[in-house]
């Protein structure tokens, strides 16, 4: 939202990322939920926008279909962080919520001890699942850091 902002009325996207955030924030803490809903019901329609430029601007469909098919994926830097971006801003928010229901063994059970337990002694719990979750978030982590030492 700040480099829409800034490529609309110029200025520093860095700058109004950090006032959407701030107003974002002050809205969810200050604002009844009801009104506060009604305000993001009005800007999802914003969304609505990606349709639009499909149908106005001229789209290859047969390069798309081809790309969807066949990827043509380099391994660098710009590559990694829109993995990164794409996995953390689809996973992320469950995560929040999902690890904050799971609570941890207290702070005298040893990290080993608690990811094995996570891992493999929880039956309510797909191991596959809770696993692949915490290497994604590894995964994710070493991405970010191999890509900030390569700028």
């Amino acid at each position: 939202m700040g480099q829409a902002m800034s490529l609309l009325v110029g200025g520093s996207a860095h700058l109004y990322s950090v006032i959407f955030g701030l107003l974002c924030l002050v809205l969810q803490v200050f604002l009844r939920y009801e009104k506060y809903v009604g305000y993001l019901k009005w800007l999802t329609l914003a969304l609505l926008s990606y349709v639009a430029v499909v149908f106005t601007t001229h789209v290859p469909w047969g390069e798309v279909v081809r790309q969807l098919a066949f990827p043509t994926l380099v391994l660098d830097r710009d590559t990694i962080l829109t993995i990164a971006a794409v996995f953390g801003t689809t996973i992320s928010p469950y995560l929040f919520f999902w690890q904050a229901a799971q609570g941890n063994g207290g702070p005298e059970e040893p990290l080993r001890a608690y990811w094995w337990r996570r891992c493999f002694h929880m039956p309510s719990r797909s191991p596959v699942n809770t696993c692949g979750v915490s290497a994604g978030i590894l995964i994710l982590e070493w991405a970010s850091r191999m890509s900030s030492r390569s700028s």
